[in-house]
């Protein structure tokens, strides 16, 4: 049996509406689905009708959900999904709510991943790896990333390889230089970058420590060794820093001089 509506109030939050049928709160609904069925007071409403108000308003709110969640920046359409599904929205409805944003060209994968490379490369010392990796988990098909892969640029890309080289070198100047080396290598590996990449950089560079340099990383690492086994006997010491000085990259001929020279004294 239809039910008439006998009042339409204006809630707080601006966009809704509470319906009241036959003298009782029934329902609310927001302004586009209010306009849309032109509700009026003494219209009368079956329960079909209830029905597709019901389900029309589900999609307006999620709508503008997404509408908002978007206006923060670009999102991917798993993104959208899963923000989505933190309010339990069905998946039928978020199905809808993505097609309509990409009929309006407010989500589109490729585009997404197009800007997100650039962003990355701009704002980030990530390699092309693992920005390739951060896609897929926004869910950004393998073909999608390949075709917006062009906007990986190279001479950025070096650029930002070279600064972290020179920055990582500081890092671990009180290292030997083959440890120092390993280190920085390791360091723009798992940053993304591939071995050519690396490989191109570090040979525009002079990251090998001077003599100077090297036998001062060499003293400090044979302090930290001897502090370290300072209750072994003093054979027995000497091994063990000769043996930890020498996995840390320096020469064996330079360790060697210098505990001939620190041990005897």
């Amino acid at each position: 049996m239809p039910q008439k509506i006998t009042m339409i109030k204006t809630q707080r939050k601006k966009g809704r509406y509470n319906i009241y049928l036959d003298g009782h709160y029934s329902f609310s609904v927001s302004e586009s689905v209010l306009i849309k069925h032109q509700l009026y007071k003494g219209q009368e409403i079956t329960a079909q009708l209830k029905q597709i108000l019901s389900t029309e308003d589900s999609f307006s709110q999620f709508y503008e959900k997404a509408l908002n969640y978007l206006s923060y920046q670009l999102r991917s359409e798993k993104e959208i999904y899963t923000y989505l599904r933190k309010y339990e929205a069905d998946p039928e409805v978020i199905a809808k709510v993505q097609q309509k944003l990409r009929l309006e060209g407010l989500v589109d994968d490729q585009k997404f991943a197009e800007s997100y490379i650039r962003t990355m490369l701009k704002t980030s010392d990530k390699g092309f790896k693992v920005i390739q990796q951060q896609l897929r988990q926004k869910g950004i098909p393998a073909e999608t990333i390949t075709a917006a892969a062009s906007e990986y640029d190279e001479a950025t890309a070096t650029a930002n390889l070279q600064k972290l080289c020179l920055k990582l070198a500081k890092q671990y100047h009180n290292q030997s230089s083959k440890l120092r080396l390993q280190k920085i290598k390791q360091r723009l590996l798992s940053k993304g970058f591939s071995f050519d990449e690396i490989t191109t950089a570090l040979a525009t560079l002079d990251l090998t420590n001077d003599l100077q340099s090297e036998k001062e990383a060499l003293t400090l690492q044979f302090e930290k060794a001897a502090k370290k086994y300072h209750l072994l006997t003093s054979q027995e010491k000497k091994f063990k820093i000769k043996q930890t000085l020498y996995r840390k990259g320096f020469a064996l001929t330079d360790i060697e001089q210098l505990l001939d020279k620190e041990i005897q004294s």
